[in-house]
């Protein structure tokens, strides 16, 4: 006959005294006994030191001691204990991360049957929850049979009718899923066979005791049950402040609500079995926790009644601490703060210390850095998931592969785990391998030097990884490219280069991208080809294999073939002389993998044939459940945790942070396939001994009996916090939990008028904080720096200039801009400089105050030599070459200019037709337009003639740009920008008719270079001389180098006006035409503060060339210089030219030279330029263009070449200003940094940096002045 007995008290009590002491009394009467003490598993190590020292005590033996009578177990641990030497004990124990797997393949098996949840059977996670879902059925002892009768009680209505099907499947799924592992073990088949061990076996002896369970699973009910009749006695602890014996329950608002039902369900069960006897319940008085904690407790059970009790104040000053911090992370910076103090100043050690929060994923970014600051140790007590770790990437990466083929996102993600590593690589000719390794050395030599070749081998393939994705993603590498035997070359179309050293960085760059390539054919296509099958004949169809073969040849393809195990144990040498605990990963992520294979080999080894799809699926499922198994690296250390997990009750200080309402309470739905309204009906249907966990609902209700046990964990502090916001970038805004609140409100630290809390530190430092303000940011040197700093820097701003927060200031002068307490942390701070290291630290750190986004003016040697080269007619001379575009973006930003000509800075290179693809394209198709055209003169063509010639001019410059053609075959958007692309030449086509039809101005010549070295079109039969200006010269010590700027370019188009031969005075006029892909209006603006060069300097080339450009030209002169703005826009089908014609965007926008005759040469039948004439004939320029008398255009010819001649001496002179112009219209501003590739190493800030910026002159009335040679 079993006799059961309760220990009832508060969680403040120390009930662990009144067990060991009832088990010190029975252990007495019954030496020969044995004697179970049982607790969660979670604290069965702390409770087995705690328990032996506390019976040692009460044995009053002294010295060494051990017991072979009393056992500390946790339940499972129990099973295992009783059951090792039965024979029903031997099976083989199923794992979660093998009842994944098997729930993967039975689910695949049986996708047609799965109902409703057919179409959810690959969503990520479904697996999971399934598993867990018909795990806890099991766990209740809920038979298939029991859900199907279950479905006769539903609603009528149709949620009941889902909640029918649901229960079906589910029957089902349980019925496969029991069918599956009837040969294997699992926690409910060991707790049944544990029951069915105390039932058979006599166990009369034996003397059960439960300490700090909270409530039993259903499972865990019936084996606690079992041992109640079959046991000499059993005796619970519970945290419950009375009894509930006969029908009566706590009420739902009673703080010990699901306490008070598991001591009822247990006390009825007892009274109703003969073979019971129920002993008076035992009570726990002796507090555990101080006072303070007392109060704490007699709060929460107020607060949970919905009543409240006279508030007190705090005994013991420090005992009972609330706060808040603006964000998480400087919250977690705060209490690690607060744990360094103690330590240092309270005499704790850090495994005193217990940190607690609801979800630690919300901290899980900030913790190890955090702790790490502070130099406090710390143990994590959140579970790592393996899923994240480069090799279950690997994998999952593989079988995605074999589904989807070899697209290059999916092989770079593969190759960028750094598992695959090549034994043997060709570089430069020469070979390197680990074979190659002398075996002569001796034991360390030889290892040595494999770890240096498998180092460099290891770096050398990683570089050209990442050469190879840039490269991939520029062309749009597809499977069929890799798969290709034909070789890559960097330069795709394999044609030569000019450039001796270009065509060198080529040849390098193809070297690597063949590597990469040869390596991927040689290791990933043939494992892939295994796994799926041979793609050779052309075939997609997945082969099925047993999950044997599947295995084995996974296995061989990181052994043997990729060598992925050398890498790993390559790793983890690496980080174990850093990171002990990181350097068993990799191991555990091995170990765990081939446990799976040999799991999966064992569940579905030989049955049944997967596919390689299947095969994947499973295997994922798997690894998804995986986690790390995790050990204290060293005993003295603080543990951080989350408040639904059991912790050891000994520790003297719990911080509980994150107290916001919105997880304290916890208010998330179930995640399992049955809604909270299901659960409760189950659990309301089947009876009092099967229930499934506790719905969202329930466990509400256990909320704050959740909490007020965290608060009760430590035994002398409790300090609570909580984030105003989540992060920095949140600006929603979180409330402190109810919790924290009662707590708060009963200690007198919270301002009900205010809504704050009392005596709160700081949210940030201040220089007028007290001594007690700034103790709250005062830890280890490294943390404490930082809000030194900043007090530092405000204190510099309120009490200096600019100019003299600039200058440099020794720590005595800057320590007299503190206050009197942050003036002694930073004394403190200078005290420890004995240290080198930390001397150098600190002084780099305060640099940071007197940083100013200023650049460093290279010397004018080494800018010469950076941009120049050597004239080959003179040796002295220096020749900076440069186009237009280039010194423009000079004047936009000389460092800008310094990046991307100097350093050759570029954007990373990815597959996208660019702005200059664009422009090229439009170029080219124009300028073959007008070769295509008999004499240029579209005026001889018809509309259809001039469709078919735009058709064959689009075709050309395709041709041009293979790229976008690549690009086009394989992507449907480019396409479409193809397509649109197309649609410009074609109607632009129709304009150019369109104006040739309608004004003197013909086409003269296009793509007409200036300057050596641009590519000539077959037009341009003319040599044009670059514009050549001196420069002023450079005096070195020995020797001057005279300095010059060439700048060349190419010009799209030169119209000519040709006027009455009889009219001696007139003469040929010349206009140039410069296209845009973009709207470009002529902005004075702009061209006179060197943002807009262009079309002023492509005139200030052929002004005194007209001659060679044209022999037979009479008179030769330049008129002007237009944008032609290259764009489609709606009209309708067929062209009506009146449409056309009065469409402003395809009118020229430029500069034109009012001389007598040039107004009336181009207005003809048509007007097309930026002007207008009146019926009187007066003449006034349009919105986006200039009319100039010849005296300003000259003017704005000369102030064009000076601007040119300005930048290339600036630039010589090493200026590499971070200096961006900025122009302000109106409202509208525009600046150097917009669109700028290289915003990110400016670090421009629009606040501090405001005075970096130069402005550009607007005023009309100036820029009028300026062009009439009347400014200053």
């Amino acid at each position: 006959m079993g006799v059961l007995n309760f220990v009832l008290g508060t969680a403040s009590m120390d009930h662990q005294e009144v067990l060991v002491n009832r088990l010190a009394e029975e252990l007495a009467a019954n030496p020969t006994d044995r004697f179970f003490y049982l607790v969660p598993n979670h604290i069965k190590f702390a409770s087995e030191v705690s328990v032996l020292q506390d019976l040692q005590k009460r044995q009053q033996v002294s010295g060494t001691y051990a017991q072979s009578q009393v056992q500390i177990l946790s339940l499972s641990r129990l099973a295992w204990y009783l059951l090792r030497d039965t024979g029903t004990y031997q099976t083989e124990a199923l794992s979660t991360v093998g009842a994944n797997m098997l729930m993967t393949s039975i689910v695949q098996h049986h996708q047609a049957e799965m109902g409703m949840y057919a179409n959810e059977v690959n969503h990520a996670g479904f697996v999971g929850h399934l598993t867990s879902q018909v795990n806890q059925l099991i766990a209740a002892n809920l038979e298939p049979d029991d859900l199907r009768k279950l479905t006769d009680q539903a609603p009528a209505n149709q949620q009941g009718q889902s909640w029918v099907e649901r229960l079906k499947i589910l029957a089902k799924v349980e019925e496969w899923y029991g069918q599956a592992t009837a040969n294997y073990s699992s926690v409910a088949s060991e707790y049944q066979q544990l029951i069915d061990e105390l039932g058979r076996q006599d166990f009369s002896d034996c003397h059960f005791y439960f300490d700090r369970f909270t409530q039993f699973t259903s499972a865990e009910l019936a084996v606690v049950k079992a041992m109640i009749v079959n046991g000499a006695s059993t005796t619970i602890s519970l945290n419950l402040d009375q009894a509930y014996r006969s029908q009566t329950l706590p009420a739902f608002n009673n703080l010990f609500y699901t306490a008070g039902r598991q001591y009822a369900r247990l006390w009825r069960f007892a009274q109703q079995d003969d073979r019971v006897t129920i002993k008076a319940d035992l009570r726990a008085n002796h507090p555990r926790v101080a006072p303070d904690l007392l109060e704490v407790e007699r709060a929460m059970v107020a607060a949970a009644r919905y009543g409240s009790i006279q508030p007190v104040q705090v005994k013991k000053p420090g005992t009972i601490e609330c706060f808040t911090a603006a964000d998480r992370t400087a919250e977690l910076k705060l209490v690690v703060t607060k744990i360094r103090q103690l330590v240092a100043e309270d005499n704790y050690r850090y495994r005193d210390i217990l940190v607690l929060t609801r979800h630690l994923a919300d901290y899980a970014n900030v913790i190890e850095p955090l702790f790490a600051q502070q130099d406090v140790p710390v143990f994590n007590d959140h579970e790592k998931q393996m899923v994240n770790h480069p090799l279950v990437v690997l994998i999952h990466q593989l079988f995605q592969l074999v589904k989807v083929g070899f697209r290059t996102e999916t092989v770079m993600a593969i190759l960028k785990t750094g598992l695959l590593i090549p034994q043997k690589m060709e570089i430069n000719g020469k070979t390197i391998s680990v074979k190659q390794i002398p075996k002569t050395l001796s034991t360390k030599e030889r290892q040595k030097a494999v770890s240096k070749t498998q180092s460099r081998l290891a770096y050398q393939f990683m570089d050209d990884v990442f050469v190879t994705e840039n490269w991939c993603l520029k062309y749009g590498i597809n499977e069929n490219d890799w798969l290709s035997e034909k070789p890559w070359n960097a330069n795709l179309d394999g044609l030569k280069v000019g450039s001796k050293a270009y065509q060198k960085f080529l040849d390098r760059r193809t070297a690597a991208l063949n590597r990469v390539k040869d390596y991927v054919q040689s290791v990933l296509v043939p494992v892939v080809n295994r796994l799926a099958g041979s793609r050779s004949n052309g075939s997609r169809r997945p082969q099925q294999m047993t999950g044997r073969e599947f295995a084995a040849t996974l296995y061989q393809f990181l052994t043997s073939d990729a060598h992925v195990t050398t890498q790993l144990k390559r790793w983890a040498r690496g980080m174990a002389r850093t990171d002990l605990a990181k350097s068993k990963q990799s191991q555990q992520v091995w170990q765990e993998l081939c446990g799976i294979l040999d799991q999966f080999v064992d569940i579905l080894g030989d049955e049944n044939k997967l596919t390689p799809q299947e095969f994947g699926e499973v295997l994922n499922n798997g690894m998804q459940a995986a986690t790390y198994s995790q050990i204290p690296s060293t005993l003295d250390q603080a543990l951080i945790s989350e408040t639904g997990i059991i912790q050891d009750n000994h520790r003297k200080v719990v911080f509980i942070i994150g107290a916001t309402d919105d997880v304290m309470p916890e208010t998330k739905k179930t995640s399992g396939l049955l809604n909270d309204a299901e659960i409760d009906r189950i659990n309301e249907q089947v009876g009092h001994d099967r229930y499934l966990p506790q719905s969202v609902t329930s466990r509400i209700k256990n909320e704050p009996f959740l909490a007020y046990l965290s608060m009760m964990m430590g035994t002398e502090k409790l300090i609570m916090s909580a984030p105003l916001v989540a992060n920095a970038e949140d600006n929603n805004g979180l409330a402190l939990s109810p919790y924290m609140l009662v707590v708060a409100q009963h200690f007198g630290l919270w301002d009900a008028e205010q809504s704050r809390l009392v005596d709160n530190p700081p949210l940030r430092p201040s220089g007028d904080d007290s001594y007690s303000q700034v103790k709250s940011f005062v830890g280890s040197a490294q943390s404490t720096v930082g809000p030194l700093l900043r007090v530092l820097r405000q204190a510099k701003e309120a009490k200096q200039s600019v100019s003299e927060r600039r200058k440099w200031q020794d720590s005595v002068a800057e320590r007299k801009l503190l206050g009197p307490a942050w003036a002694e942390v930073y004394g403190a701070l200078q005290d420890l400089t004995a240290n080198t290291q930390w001397e150098s630290e600190l002084n780099h750190l305060r640099a940071g105050l007197y940083y100013s986004n200023q650049t460093t003016r290279l010397t004018a040697a080494l800018a010469t030599a950076l941009y120049t080269v050597k004239d080959s007619h003179d040796p002295d001379r220096r020749i900076l070459r440069s186009s237009i575009s280039g010194l423009q973006t000079y004047y936009r930003n000389p460092y800008q200019y310094f990046l991307q000509y100097g350093l050759g800075l570029q954007e990373r290179e990815q597959m996208e037709i660019k702005p200059s693809n664009t422009g090229t394209f439009f170029h080219d198709g124009l300028a073959e337009l007008l070769h295509l055209a008999p004499g240029k003169d579209l005026t001889k063509l018809d509309e259809q003639q001039v469709a078919q010639l735009a058709q064959q001019s689009a075709a050309f410059a395709i041709k041009q740009q293979p790229d976008l053609k690549r690009y086009a075959d394989r992507y449907a958007r480019f396409r479409f920008q193809l397509e649109q692309m197309n649609g410009v030449v074609a109607t632009m086509a129709q304009i150019l008719k369109l104006q040739a039809d309608n004004m003197k101005a013909v086409p003269f010549v296009t793509e007409q270079p200036f300057g050596s070295g641009v590519e000539r079109d077959e037009d341009a039969t003319v040599d044009l001389n670059q514009i050549s200006l001196a420069l002023s010269p450079l005096q070195l010590s020995n020797e001057t180098w005279q300095r010059s700027l060439a700048v060349r370019g190419r010009i799209d188009r030169i119209d000519k006006i040709s006027l009455a031969r009889n009219d001696q005075a007139a003469g040929d006029q010349f206009m140039v035409v410069d296209y845009k892909s973009s709207d470009h209006p002529f902005d004075l603006a702009n061209a006179l503060g060197g943002i807009d060069l262009q079309i002023l300097a492509y005139l200030n080339a052929i002004k005194d060339q007209l001659s060679s450009l044209d022999e037979g030209a009479h008179n030769p002169s330049i008129v002007g210089a237009n944008y032609l703005h290259l764009h489609k826009i709606r009209v309708d089908y067929p062209f009506k030219f009146n449409d056309l014609v009065k469409a402003n965007n395809y009118q020229f926008h430029g500069v034109t030279n009012e001389e007598p005759g040039v107004i009336d040469s181009l207005h003809d039948k048509h007007n097309f330029f930026g002007f207008s004439v009146t019926k009187k004939g007066k003449v006034s320029a349009k919105n986006g263009s200039l009319l100039t008398t010849p005296d300003e255009f000259q003017r704005l010819l000369d102030l064009n070449r000076q601007l040119l001649l300005d930048a290339a001496n600036q630039i010589l002179d090493g200026n590499v200003a971070l200096h961006p112009y900025r122009k302000i219209t109106g409202s509208r501003q525009e600046t150097g940094l917009d669109n700028s590739a290289y915003a990110d190493i400016f670090r421009f800030d629009n606040v501090l940096d405001q005075q970096l910026y130069r402005e550009l002159q607007t005023d009309r009335d100036q820029l009028t002045g300026k062009l009439k040679g009347e400014d200053k």
